[in-house]
């Protein structure tokens, strides 16, 4: 339900893209899925090498992907400026 997609080479290495979908049952104008895909966020980023209690939503977008009988899927791109945890 969501990807961590690394900065290309030779660019900032401190702003990251997070991709979440918004489908049901993670609505996207749900605040208690956002809140879901904000966990999610924080999950990633420390699975990864990031604090999860440093980083900031820079810009966020969202993407139409589909109709369904369920409900409408979205594609949501958050850039995200992290912290690498200290070694």
């Amino acid at each position: 339900m969501s990807q961590l997609v690394p900065p290309p080479a030779g660019s900032d290495p401190t702003l990251i893209r997070f991709v979440a979908v918004a489908a049901p049952p993670y609505s996207l104008s749900s605040p208690d899925s956002e809140d879901v895909r904000l966990q999610w966020l924080r999950k990633t980023l420390a699975d990864n090498g990031y604090d999860p209690d440093h980083y900031s939503i820079v810009s966020r977008k969202v993407v139409a992907m589909d109709r369904a009988l369920l409900g409408e899927s979205h594609r949501i791109f958050y850039d995200v400026r992290v912290q690498p945890i200290a070694q």
